[in-house]
């Protein structure tokens, strides 16, 4: 061992006291650095800047660090390696700047997101209705039970020149499956059921004298089974943006017409629902 190195060694025994509340990188280039040891791997000390606990996170080869001197007195003499193996010949060493990652596989970044979201579909309040919806997402991740309320905020009767639909409400829930759990970007597939009240003016009747189409007004309940799947993008732990689309059958009674009972019936019909969410994940 060089005698230098003999002398840092030394000069930390003598000062290393139990009452220092941070720790020491002795380098073997003679020079030192107040730092907060966070872990020494096989190839590398990472630590944090003494004066910056809440800063970046670094990193530098063992092939640089003589020694560490602890917070508690302790001290760790660093063995003779090899360069890191992320060490290229020719690199300037010294500290690195580690990125922190915060995407899906980040096991904090996953646990940072709520298990509630409360959200609106914003594309329902172009066609004049409120869609309200809250989500709850199990334990794991995998599976998440969506309740949806819309009401109609729309004012006055359908033209009644043209066939013209206005749901006075919808409610129901869904069942979204997620098959790789929570995180940054996420795909969901599942089952969807709505119940809900229809209005509608019907041409059903053509006065050739007239020259024109009579127009009844009518209201129907119905029952849609869907199935849903979507992409849900949480930009952060509490912002959480979904698009969805769906397609299923839709069963229609009329409960209200006026052109006389022998037009109310049952039918079926292929029924969708598209859906551009903005919500707030708790």
């Amino acid at each position: 061992m060089k005698a230098n190195q003999l002398y840092l060694i030394i000069i930390a025994l003598l000062f290393s006291i139990p009452a220092f509340s941070q720790d020491i990188l002795y380098l073997k280039n003679g020079k030192k650095d107040t730092v907060s040891v966070q872990e020494i791997t096989a190839t590398s000390v990472e630590y944090k800047k003494y004066n910056e606990l809440e800063g970046p996170l670094y990193r530098l080869p063992l092939s640089e660090v003589l020694l560490v001197q602890f917070a508690d007195g302790r001290i760790e003499v660093i063995k003779e390696t090899k360069p890191s193996p992320e060490v290229k010949e020719g690199d300037v060493l010294g500290p690195r700047f580690v990125t922190k990652k915060k995407y899906e596989d980040d096991p904090e970044y996953i646990a940072s997101l709520g298990k509630n979201i409360i959200g609106i579909n914003i594309l329902n309040t172009i066609n004049g209705n409120i869609n309200l919806f809250y989500e709850r997402i199990t334990k794991d991740g995998n599976v998440g039970f969506k309740f949806t309320l819309n009401g109609s905020i729309l004012k006055g009767e359908n033209d009644p020149n043209i066939i013209t639909y206005r749901r006075r409400f919808t409610m129901g829930g869904d069942v979204n499956f997620y098959p790789s759990g929570q995180g940054r970007i996420k795909y969901f597939i599942g089952p969807a059921l709505r119940f809900g009240m229809l209005s509608v003016y019907d041409n059903v009747y053509w006065d050739g004298i007239a020259k024109k189409y009579y127009n009844y007004p009518a209201e129907f309940d119905y029952l849609s089974l869907f199935f849903n799947n979507g992409i849900s993008v949480n930009a952060s732990s509490n912002f959480n943006f979904t698009f969805n689309a769906a397609v299923g059958m839709a069963r229609f009674r009329y409960v209200n017409y006026q052109a006389g009972t022998q037009f109310s019936r049952k039918f079926n019909q292929i029924d969708g629902m598209i859906g551009i969410n903005l919500g707030y994940r708790f």
